[in-house]
């Protein structure tokens, strides 16, 4: 009985953490990352080499509430060409962008986000 009153006390405050604070539970790219009132961003980086190349950035989802923001930017150009694209509700979207070979920052901005998403994201040049 002890363990059963211990398990809810813990699952009720989760739920009163994840209202009021914001839960995020997974780990991009390899496991979906599951959202509860969540809002935040964050930066990963990836390298682009040779000629032609390219970065790819694969979002998977479905979103109750909430926006996601992708951008992808070149920090050690300042007025670089940024790509930048908004999410809401079921997504399933592929954006590829052209680039130069360099250092490209991909950033995720979410705000007040209920759901799951699916991350991926990498660089590689076009050899045909």
């Amino acid at each position: 009985m002890r363990t059963l009153l211990f398990f809810v006390f813990a699952v009720v405050a989760l739920i009163y953490y994840a209202q009021t604070s914001g839960l995020a539970a997974g780990y991009p790219p390899y496991v979906p990352v599951a959202y509860w009132n969540y809002s935040g961003d964050t930066v990963q980086s990836v390298r682009a080499v040779g000629n032609r190349a390219f970065v790819r950035v694969t979002v998977n989802g479905q979103l109750y509430e909430g926006t996601l923001q992708v951008t992808i930017a070149n920090p050690a150009q300042r007025f670089s060409k940024t790509t930048s694209k908004i999410y809401r509700g079921t997504i399933q979207d592929s954006i590829q962008v052209p680039v130069e070979p360099g250092l490209y920052d991909i950033s995720f901005k979410l705000i007040g986000a209920k759901g799951y998403i699916r991350y991926d994201w990498f660089a590689a040049r076009n050899d045909f």
